[in-house]
C-alpha cells in the first residue's frame, strides 16, 4: 500500500498508459463519459501550466490475495490524497484499475492545479510515503509496515525495503552483508572487505562519489557496481559507519567478558581451595577421616556413645547406626542391628563396684569375620578398613539401593538377606531383585526389576564383577 509516485509532463503518455483497453474506471472527480472526453477535459486542465510536469501519477496496491471494490478504492485514493496534501475534493483526477499482474492495483491521474486554477505542489518525500503506507494499512487492518528508522539505535539487521531488492545483484549483496555483520562483526572497512571476500557474491567496498557528487560507499564485484544507497537509507554512508562502530564494540564486550570469567574462575578462593585440596590431599587422610567418623566408647566414665552399626559380615567396615532417610531402609539398618552373627563380650567394673554387687556393662565387639576378639584389641571391621579402605559397607550399599529404587514407582520394600551381606528388593509390580555390592541377580522377573538392574551396574567396578555370587533362588528372603 506504500504510494509510488512519478510526475509527467506529457499527458498523453498518461493517457495511454492508465487508458488501457482492459482498464476498469474506478472513480475520481473528473467527469467521465469515455476515454476521449476525460482525456480531453483531463488535458484542459493543465493547459497553460508553466511547470514541466505538472501531472502526477500515483499507483496503489493491495497485498496478494487481496481484492477491493470501487467504493473502498475510492476511499483509499481519497486518504493516500489528504496525507500526501492534497484535497480530494478540490483536486482534478481519475483512477483506473488494471489487471496485468496478480496482485489488485490502481492507477490516478492527478493535475497539479485544483478546480480554482490554484497551483499544487507534492514532495516525494520517503517521510510523507511511509507516513501514507502507514495510514493506508492501518484502515483496512493491515500489519504495519516496519521502516529503517535514522535517529534509531543501529541494529546488526537493519531493515531493508523488499522493493529494493527486486534485481538479483542487489539481493546477492544484501545477503552477505547481513551474513557478515551477523556473525563476522566487522569494526572497519578493512574488516567489511574481508568478511566480504569469503561470501558468495565476493564484494568489495570504497568510499567515493556517487552521481549526486555525495560521499557513498560503492560495492564492487567485477560484474556489478552497486552503491550503498541503492539499498536503503540503512546503507548510507552515516548509517553504515554507526552499524561498524556498533559491532566493534559489541567484539570489545565479547572479548572482555569472556577474559573476566576467566579470570573470575582462577581468581576465585574458593576455587582455588577446592583445586589444591584435590591435588594436595593424600590417600592416607581419607582413611583417617573414615576412621574419625565412628568414635570409640569414653572408658573414664564408662558411659556408652553412638556406636556403629554391626559389622555386615562381606561387606565390609560398619555402617552408621543412624536412621536413614529413604522409605524403608530405616527398618532395614535396624534389623540388621538385631541380628547380627555371633559376637564377643568383654565386661568391665563401673564406679569401682566389685565384680558380684557392682553394676557392668557389656560392650560387644566383633571382627569381619564374626569371630570373637580378645579384649581392648580393634582387629575389627576399623582395622580391616585400613588394610582395604575400598570395600563398600552395609550401610553405603543400603544407600545406594534405596537412592536407585527411589527413581521406580511407588511401593518397593527393602529386606537384609542372610547374613546381612545382601539386600532384597520388592517392587510395585511384583518383580523382585538381590543386590549385593558386586552383583544384582534378578529372582523374579518384572519391568521394574530390569530398570533397577540396568540403573545399578554401572557403578559396580570391572574388578568387583569377578567376585559376584548367584543367588539362590529358594533363599528365605520375603516374596
Amino acid at each position: 500500500m506504500r504510494p509510488h509516485l512519478t510526475w509527467h509532463g506529457d499527458p498523453d503518455k498518461v493517457n495511454r498508459y492508465i487508458n488501457k483497453p482492459d482498464a476498469e474506471p474506478i472513480g475520481g472527480t473528473i467527469p467521465n463519459f469515455g476515454n476521449r472526453d476525460l482525456f480531453q477535459r483531463f488535458r484542459g486542465m493543465i493547459l497553460g501550466d508553466p511547470r514541466p510536469e505538472p501531472i502526477l501519477h500515483m499507483t496503489l496496491s493491495l497485498p496478494k490475495g487481496a481484492k477491493a471494490t470501487k467504493m473502498v478504492w475510492v476511499k483509499l485514493i481519497a486518504a493516500a490524497l489528504k496525507v500526501l496534501g492534497l484535497d480530494p475534493e478540490m483536486t482534478p483526477w481519475f483512477s483506473k484499475r488494471h489487471q496485468d499482474t496478480d496482485c489488485d492495483h490502481v492507477h490516478t491521474a492527478i493535475t497539479l492545479r485544483d478546480f480554482a486554477g490554484r497551483p499544487l505542489s507534492v514532495s516525494g518525500s520517503a517521510a510523507k510515503a511511509e507516513k501514507t503506507h502507514r495510514h493506508l494499512c492501518a484502515m483496512l487492518g493491515l500489519p504495519t509496515p516496519v521502516y529503517f528508522d535514522p535517529e534509531g539505535a543501529a541494529r546488526l539487521n537493519p531493515v531493508t525495503p523488499k522493493r529494493r531488492l527486486a534485481e538479483a545483484h542487489l539481493k546477492a549483496l544484501h545477503t552477505d552483508l547481513r551474513e557478515v555483520f551477523s556473525k563476522r562483526q566487522p569494526e572497519t572497512l578493512s574488516d567489511l572487505n574481508a568478511g566480504l571476500f569469503k561470501c558468495a557474491a565476493g564484494y568489495q567496498v570504497k568510499m567515493t562519489s556517487n552521481v549526486h557528487g555525495v560521499s557513498a560507499f560503492q560495492f564492487d564485484n567485477g560484474e556489478a557496481s552497486v552503491f550503498g544507497g541503492e539499498l536503503g537509507k540503512a546503507w548510507e554512508p552515516r548509517h553504515l559507519n554507526n552499524l561498524l562502530r556498533l559491532t566493534g564494540k559489541l567484539r570489545r564486550v565479547r572479548d572482555a567478558l569472556d577474559l573476566n570469567q576467566l579470570v573470575q574462575i582462577f581468581n576465585t578462593p574458593y576455587m582455588e581451595t577446592i583445586v589444591a585440596n584435590i591435588i594436595n590431599r593424600p590417600e592416607p587422610d581419607r582413611t583417617t577421616v573414615r576412621l574419625a567418623d565412628h568414635p570409640q566408647p569414653d572408658r573414664n566414665d564408662g558411659q556408652p556413645c553412638p556406636r556403629p552399626a554391626r559389622p555386615a559380615g562381606l561387606t565390609g567396615s560398619a555402617g552408621r547406626s543412624e536412621r536413614v532417610p529413604w522409605r524403608d531402609a530405616s527398618k532395614a539398618v535396624a534389623e540388621s542391628d538385631r541380628s547380627t552373627g555371633p559376637v564377643s563380650s568383654r565386661t568391665h567394673t563401673l564406679g569401682g563396684a566389685d565384680e558380684q554387687g557392682g553394676r557392668t556393662k557389656q560392650e560387644s565387639f566383633s571382627n569381619h569375620s564374626g569371630k570373637p576378639t580378645a579384649a581392648g584389641v580393634q582387629n575389627g571391621p576399623v582395622a580391616e578398613d585400613l588394610e582395604d579402605p575400598s570395600r563398600i559397607t552395609f550401610g553405603s550399599l543400603l544407600a545406594k539401593v534405596c537412592a536407585i529404587a527411589a527413581k521406580r514407582l511407588p511401593g518397593w520394600r527393602l529386606s537384609p538377606v542372610k547374613g546381612h551381606t545382601q539386600i532384597a528388593v520388592k517392587f510395585s509390580d511384583q518383580s523382585g531383585v538381590v543386590v549385593s555390592p558386586h552383583n544384582v541377580q534378578i529372582v523374579r522377573d518384572g519391568a521394574e526389576a530390569f530398570a533397577f538392574r540396568e540403573d545399578f551396574e554401572p557403578s559396580i567396578k570391572p574388578h568387583e564383577l569377578d567376585e559376584a555370587k548367584v543367588v539362590d533362588r529358594d533363599n528365605d528372603f520375603d516374596f
